[in-house]
């Protein structure tokens, strides 16, 4: 479908692998570890709204900032509302569980590797673009095997902005040396930062839906997949 394909950037997380799973996974683990802390922790349900409420605390000075997506700053917030005051080990703990049991939900996209492969193999240059901080980004890749799988890796943190701003685009081009243009695609699942961090830095945009909620609307103007089977079927 994309003649002359310069390059392909791809978000990571509920792209080449379902976020929510994980995230759930992870706060169960992280439940199992707090539940007989304090009363707040005492069920689930508890736990996921003090969590909740501790998060959105944190987010809100650091919009648009990479640590804003940090769990342990969430977990710390959550244990000093509870507590009335910062307690260094049970914060680790809390943190610590949630990685364990997010990662063991982990699961590659079918195809994702495969599709990776083929565009190295055909020379097409590609890279991760991504919201979040860079270590954590390293360890999932490692956790899916495509931590060589991508020529780089951008994360918000080091370009000090989120998609939907196109920074990382831009940055990610100027490693691959090729300038911002159509035959550039962008392969994202949120409509409201993927797609228009590539419209305003002038490159192409696929949807990958599967793990959308929104609905195909036969007014957009850009192409979908459900899978990364057919994600290949766009590109080559």
């Amino acid at each position: 479908m994309f003649l002359g394909l310069t390059a392909v950037l791809f978000d990571l997380d509920n792209t080449v692998y379902g976020y929510d799973e994980c995230h759930e996974g992870g706060l169960r683990q992280s439940f199992e570890v707090g539940r007989d802390l304090h009363e707040n922790f005492e069920t689930f349900q508890k736990f996921c709204l003090t969590y909740e409420a501790a998060k959105n605390q944190v987010k809100l000075p650091l919009k648009g900032k990479a640590a804003g997506h940090c769990r342990f700053l969430y977990f710390k917030n959550q244990i000093e509302s509870a507590f009335g005051r910062t307690r260094h080990h049970e914060t680790a703990n809390l943190h610590n569980a949630y990685w364990e049991g997010y990662f063991a939900k982990m699961v590659i996209e079918p195809g994702s590797k495969e599709l990776l492969t083929r565009l190295r193999d055909k020379g097409v240059p590609t890279a991760w673009v991504t919201n979040f901080t860079t270590e954590r980004q390293f360890q999932k890749l490692e956790r899916l095997g495509l931590i060589d799988a991508t020529d780089f890796l951008v994360s918000s943190e080091e370009v000090g902005s989120e998609k939907p701003t196109p920074e990382g685009i831009y940055r990610a081009l100027k490693l691959l040396g090729i300038q911002p243009s159509p035959s550039v695609i962008l392969v994202g699942d949120n409509l409201g930062e993927d797609r228009e961090a590539a419209s305003s830095a002038g490159v192409g945009f696929i949807w990958y839906r599967k793990n959308s909620i929104i609905e195909l609307n036969p007014q957009y103007s850009f192409p979908s997949a459900e899978s990364w089977h057919q994600l290949k079927e766009l590109l080559l």
